[in-house]
């Protein structure tokens, strides 16, 4: 099973009591100083939301965002000068007040990764993000989607090994870390991840990268070619939220936002990288064969209308390699189409709802009807080899 990006907010007053109702859209720069994590700080943020109880979501100049309460609230007034994200040097020097002494930093053009397992592992993350970064962004031109030029530097933090990973990982997202290489937390708007080729210590420090010898090692690893997947799958989704691809918080289909990372994951054993866009992702098209002759006739519906396939443990494997198997459909065959929708899909609103009736009449809006568009999606996807 995929590893996912991962959402976890404390809004549970945000979203009770009628208070959606009395929210603010329109987003406003404001000096506030405010409590998080037990922390006091003062920042000119974004104001994404505002409540009628006095709640906010805001984004920070590091592009994180905070749901505070009122009470958390120390001072607020409208700023007339917006919001300045952090540069990537800025961003870096952020980072050593939050992380221990060991890490180094290894800065790209449009990546800071953050590290304290070997230089040589850094850069070839930074390799791969950087080049992943520019075939991601001509994908999409070739199709038309315009994409935006991300606002902050994308931050990955690489641990030398498990134990240190989990000990960060934990305090994010608690025990899921323990089933994960590594995820992207919607909420730090980071990549989070551990070295798995315990390469430290295999390669000379001052030897000049090399990536052959580091996929070599990487794919000598048992689930190499997984491992590889699951670098570049959470990447898509920080790529995805800060392209304007798809909206940090917005009710985005799980089916979408999980197939999408799945198409651009797919891993290529004969490219130094270990990896090409658009390949058939032979992990998930070989559980999607080993699903399709036990598919009910409604799978398409469920996995579009919500998202509960994937809380069971017993649905959840076939939910995603569905989700790859319909991406991969949408993407080669109805290309215009799927552009149409993920354009209104980056219109949702941050912590919107979409019933499930609406979420289907949005896809058959741009697709036609569920029960034609199975039966021609069933029919390509057998021939797929």
């Amino acid at each position: 099973m995929n590893n996912s990006f991962v959402i976890s907010f404390s809004l549970n007053l945000l979203l009770t009591c009628g208070l959606l109702a009395q929210e603010s859209n329109e987003h406003e720069y404001w000096q506030m100083t405010y409590k998080t994590a037990g922390k006091q700080a003062s920042n000119i943020a974004e104001v994404i939301k505002k409540y009628g109880d006095g709640s906010a979501l805001i984004q920070i100049p590091d592009g994180q965002l905070l749901a505070l309460q009122p009470e958390e609230i120390l001072d607020q007034k409208p700023s007339e000068v917006p919001m300045q994200p952090l540069t990537a040097d800025e961003m870096i020097k952020q980072l050593k007040g939050q992380l221990n002494a060991d890490f180094r930093f290894h800065k790209t053009k449009h990546y800071v990764i953050a590290y304290n397992t070997s230089q040589i592992y850094a850069e070839w993350v930074g390799q791969l993000y950087e080049r992943f970064y520019k075939a991601f962004f001509a994908d999409w031109d070739k199709r038309k989607v315009k994409l935006d030029e991300p606002t902050f530097p994308l931050v990955a933090i690489v641990f030398r090994g498990k134990s240190d990973y989990l000990e960060f990982a934990h305090r994010d997202i608690g025990q899921d870390a323990d089933a994960m290489i590594g995820y992207y937390y919607i909420n730090s708007n980071r990549v989070i991840m551990y070295d798995i080729t315990g390469i430290d210590g295999f390669v000379p420090a001052d030897e000049k990268i090399n990536s052959k010898l580091v996929i070599k090692q990487i794919l000598a690893q048992p689930d190499g070619e997984r491992n590889v997947a699951t670098i570049v799958h959470e990447a898509v989704h920080q790529l995805a939220y800060n392209s304007g691809l798809q909206v940090r918080l917005a009710d985005n289909p799980r089916w979408l936002s999980e197939g999408l990372a799945m198409y651009f994951e797919a891993p290529d054993l004969n490219n130094a990288q270990g990896w090409t866009i658009g390949n058939v992702n032979y992990y998930n098209f070989r559980l999607f064969a080993g699903y399709i002759n036990q598919r009910p006739a409604n799978s398409l519906e469920l996995l579009i209308r919500d998202d509960a396939r994937y809380g069971d443990v017993a649905t959840a494997a076939p939910a995603y390699s569905e989700s790859w198997a319909l991406t991969y459909f949408l993407m080669k065959n109805r290309r215009q189409d799927f552009s149409e929708y993920l354009k209104e899909i980056a219109e949702l609103e941050p912590l919107g709802e979409t019933e499930p009736r609406k979420r289907i009449e949005m896809f058959e809006k741009h697709f036609g009807s569920l029960e034609k568009l199975d039966r021609e999606f069933l029919t390509y996807m057998r021939k797929v080899r």
